[in-house]
Formats: structure tokens, C-alpha cells, sequence
């Protein structure tokens, strides 16, 4: 993928994700996608092939006009070798990072690394209690694996969010979810 896809590519996700505006028509936070790599089955839906590689990612993120914090997604950011170079980067041009994961696979090594490359935040997915969620997701262990790796960013200096979907599964689930 050249430069000027990547950028294309970014764009797309900077324009469609934003959350916060600082004036008329300036975006300020970011999510980016930068694979589509996944540890479960998930129903996102991708815009086509955006694998940035980090000395493209650097220039885009450098001429990110005025954009503040930047919270990277996927499939899942950390199954790419480079995550936390590409966090430490963002974070080294003064935004803040973050990451939006499943969790299955955040180990105690992944979770050292996003301490070392400064990320602010990871938001995990809990998409309803045990038996739901594991059904949304593929995979029989997955709502263990986001608590144990919820457990480990509560141990760490990186603030823990969480994030869910409502469906018609996961809604009656939400008082006991919130719990």
C-alpha cells in the first residue's frame, strides 16, 4: 500500500470515527484501524485492506491537523508485531493513545508493553454476560479472557474502560452487566 492509500485509508476512519470537536469542522480524536486481524469472530465491518506499516503511520499521525488522542482498533491492534512502536510514536508527538480490544489475547507481556509505550487507555468489549458474549464472539472463553485481561490493565498504571453492544441479547443483560 503506498503513502497516499494509507493516508486515504486513515482518512476514512479519522472522518468516520470522530467523537469530539474543538471548532467548526476540526476533528480532535481518532480511532484507527490499522489491521484487520482478529483473535475471535466478530461482527465488524472493515473498509477494505488498511495494514499501515509504522513509517507511514508516523507521517500520517505527524500531519494529524490538531488531532488530540488517537485510540487504536482492529480486528485486534495487538497482533501486529509493531502496536506498541506505532502507540509510542503517537504518544511521542503529544496525543494521547489508546486501544479498543476483545481482550482474549492481552497477556501480562502485552500489557507491559502498552505501560512502556505510554497508552493512556484500553477499552475492552464485554458484549453481555458469559453465555452471551462468548456466543457473539466464536469462541467459548472469550468473556474469561477479556476479565483476566481486565484484571491485569486494573493492575497497571493504564486506565481500564469497557465498552459493550446492545442487541437484543445483550439488553436484558445490561443491570447485571453494569454489576
Amino acid at each position: 500500500m503506498n503513502p497516499t492509500q494509507v493516508l486515504m485509508c486513515l482518512t476514512v476512519f479519522l472522518i468516520s470515527a470522530v467523537s469530539a470537536w474543538a471548532g467548526p469542522e476540526r476533528l480532535t480524536d481518532a480511532r484507527v484501524m490499522f489491521t484487520e486481524v482478529k483473535d475471535t469472530r466478530t461482527t465488524g465491518q472493515f473498509f477494505g485492506k488498511c495494514e499501515v506499516e509504522l513509517k507511514v503511520m508516523g507521517r500520517a499521525v505527524s500531519k494529524a491537523m490538531g488531532i488530540r488522542e488517537v485510540t487504536l482498533i482492529g480486528g485486534e491492534a495487538y497482533l501486529r508485531e509493531d502496536w506498541d512502536q506505532i502507540a509510542a510514536e503517537i504518544v511521542r508527538r503529544g496525543m494521547i493513545c489508546g486501544i479498543t480490544s476483545g481482550g482474549r489475547g492481552f497477556t501480562a507481556e502485552r500489557v507491559q508493553r502498552a505501560v512502556d509505550a505510554g497508552i493512556n487507555t484500553i477499552s475492552l468489549s464485554i458484549d453481555g454476560l458469559e453465555r452471551t458474549h462468548n456466543a457473539q464472539r466464536g469462541t467459548p472463553d472469550s468473556w474469561q479472557s477479556a476479565l483476566q485481561a481486565a484484571e491485569r490493565i486494573a493492575a497497571s498504571p493504564i486506565r481500564l474502560a469497557t465498552n459493550s453492544q446492545i442487541n437484543r441479547l445483550s439488553l436484558p443483560e445490561l443491570p447485571a452487566l453494569a454489576n
